[in-house]
């Protein structure tokens, strides 16, 4: 396969935003009620929209390490459309999420605990087991994107988030509690000194979201395997 056959043309997808962007709380929120609470309840965030209500296009371009733009801004209520093309050489994915668990991911999680379950119920053993990606490139990343907010809340000045580093809130956080652990220990020197503990504790501050998340959903796993082990 040649990487042009990778190369994706620009594909239109028509969102009905019931708020600004699909956090977690709200994944979380539309899945509480169960039974007795019904569909009425839900949000209506990622929901395919009226194309007769658009109101504005959004152009989404996936690179390897980066999609454009970084950012996305939108009102509650506001009927969009996202045009969507891959420039890069691998096959990627876009969804309206947050970083830790998007819906993409909380979809396969709800998915595989039904299949499971029916499984256990049919009177086999089973075994569910959460595989963690923490290994690669991206973890590398996702360690100088806490080092930058870790940086933040030590009272730095860090301006616009880097080309290449993960902009999202949910960082924020962990900086804040790596400076309240650690202090000023890691703010400067070199990244070599810093890469490894940052990326540890950056894991294990996602999979504590993707826990409370997975909590929320009511779905348990008995095994959590790392990648990089």
């Amino acid at each position: 396969m040649n990487n042009n056959s990778l190369v994706r043309p620009f594909a239109a997808l028509v969102l009905a935003l019931g708020l600004s962007i699909f956090t977690t709380p709200v994944l979380a929120d539309a899945t509480k009620h169960g039974h007795g609470g019904g569909h009425a309840n839900m949000k209506k965030i990622g929901m395919a929209g009226d194309a007769a209500k658009v109101t504005r296009t959004i152009k989404i371009v996936m690179h390897d390490n980066y999609y454009e733009p970084e950012d996305i801004s939108v009102k509650e209520g506001e009927t969009v459309r996202f045009l969507i093309r891959n420039a890069g050489e691998f096959v990627h994915e876009f969804n309206i999420a947050t970083g830790p668990m998007h819906v993409g991911h909380g979809r396969g999680a709800v998915i595989g605990d039904v299949l499971a379950n029916l499984v256990a119920k049919a009177g086999y053993n089973v075994t569910k087991e959460y595989y963690v990606n923490d290994a690669g490139a991206q973890v590398d990343v996702l360690a100088r994107s806490l080092h930058l907010r870790y940086r933040e809340a030590l009272g730095e000045d860090i301006g616009e988030i880097p080309e290449g580093l993960y902009p999202g809130d949910y960082l924020i956080a962990a900086g804040k509690a790596l400076a309240e652990r650690d202090g000023k220990k890691w703010q400067t020197g070199d990244e070599a000194e810093w890469l490894e503990p940052l990326r540890d504790f950056a894991i294990e501050a996602m999979m504590d979201l993707i826990r409370e998340d997975l909590a929320a959903l009511g779905v348990e796993h008995g095994v959590f395997s790392s990648e990089r082990e």
